[in-house]
């Protein structure tokens, strides 16, 4: 009888924690919390801290939500080819429910937004299309046969898919973003 108790004690300290722990998070950066019409509410489990701090500070939670259409939902590598982690986070344009990514890179104030509502490549301006995605750590990228000679990526490039379908390369090519046509 008392390990009962213990055990439902224990459990019921550690729901509590959890719930504080999650409510701490959805409080310190509101844009997290992506409704989408449905009941319930999905916050940003696992972002990194100064992410969500940047979100918050650049008044991103006006215009963007965070978009649970793909798992992971967030991609890290050096995307600016400076040395440090930076983030790419899957988004939803409010006003038009287009999706994107928003880029984070770490130390700037403000991300970088492709696609969601903005066009970006032959991604255009929603990327719900997308239904696979990852980084590709900074090494050459094999010549496409849709495009002219294969970029040199200066960091990380995030690669974009549909199965079965089409897929390219983001990657930063020292100035701005660029695409990569990879297959059709």
């Amino acid at each position: 009888m008392k390990r009962a108790l213990a055990a439902i004690l224990l459990m019921a300290i550690l729901l509590i924690l959890w719930q504080s722990l999650t409510l701490a998070g959805a409080q310190e950066a509101e844009w997290c919390i992506s409704k989408h019409g449905e009941s319930g509410a999905a916050p940003c489990f696992n972002l990194p801290n100064w992410v969500l701090r940047v979100a918050q500070s650049a008044k991103f939670p006006a215009e963007y939500d965070l978009s649970h259409h793909l798992n992971p939902y967030f991609q890290s590598g050096d995307f600016d080819a400076d040395g440090k982690l930076d983030v790419a986070v899957l988004v939803r344009q409010k006003s038009t429910g287009r999706s994107g990514i928003a880029i984070f890179l770490y130390g700037k104030t403000k991300p970088v937004v492709l696609g969601a509502g903005r066009s970006f490549g032959n991604g255009g301006t929603d990327f719900s299309w997308m239904d696979n995605w990852s980084v590709y750590s900074k090494a050459a990228v094999r010549k496409s046969p849709w495009e002219d000679k294969p970029p040199a990526p200066r960091g990380d490039a995030l690669w974009v898919a549909k199965s079965e379908s089409a897929s390219a390369f983001i990657f930063w090519d020292g100035r701005k973003y660029v695409w990569y046509q990879q297959s059709d």
